[in-house]
């Protein structure tokens, strides 16, 4: 394909390249075929054990990297370096309801584009003895 027939990425270009290199690509692992070979046996009894055996001894020659330990010690010490804020104790549930109401009642009697009152307008007092 020349770049003068490239214009832009669309399917017909995708549809043209797809087909030139279709013969490079390779199946996937799952998508190939898995054969036994004839002379393949599965191990057992002391052939299997030995061979567990060596393959364990192969293992012991590699060094891992053991886990950092100290518990968080660092962490520890940097949070008790931050300052201490006042205690803020949460709002009661009493003040969130009302709040909850308040806005409901906002949005069932004022229009939301434009924040006037519109046809079903009432006080909020009022509001709150009909809807509680």
């Amino acid at each position: 394909m020349s770049d003068a027939e490239f214009i832009g990425l669309n399917a017909k270009v995708l549809f043209k390249w797809f087909s030139q290199t279709k013969g490079f690509y390779h199946k996937e692992l799952a998508h190939e075929e898995n054969t036994v070979p004839a002379d393949y046996k599965v191990l057992e009894g002391e052939e299997r054990l030995q061979r567990l055996k060596d393959w364990e001894e192969s293992l012991k020659g590699f060094q891992t990297e053991k886990a950092p330990t100290g518990g968080g010690t660092r962490l520890k010490a940097a949070l008790e370096e931050l300052p201490k804020g006042e205690y803020c104790p949460p709002a009661p549930i009493e003040y969130l309801n009302s709040h909850d109401l308040h806005l409901q009642w906002i949005k069932e009697c004022f229009d939301a584009k434009t924040g006037k009152p519109n046809d079903h307008w009432m006080p909020e007092k009022e509001w709150l003895i009909l809807n509680s």
